[in-house]
């Protein structure tokens, strides 16, 4: 049985790179960032609004 395709979302900044799932290492909480730009997104319905790149999008912790 084939397992269902888990769907991507491309980055709407870089348009080349594919959103994937990251946690915070101080708050824990689950954000998207780019794999080649590695712009920041609270979740797939965030995608237009512009968040630091460089910060979770909810507790302000750097990113590296």
């Amino acid at each position: 049985m084939k397992e269902p395709k888990k769907s991507s979302i491309t980055c709407p900044f870089c348009e080349e790179g594919v959103l994937k799932n990251t946690k915070c290492p101080r708050c824990g909480r689950i954000f998207l960032m780019c794999d080649e730009c590695e712009s920041l997104y609270r979740d797939g319905k965030s995608l237009e609004e512009e968040l630091p790149s460089t910060e979770c999008p909810f507790c302000g912790t750097a990113i590296d």
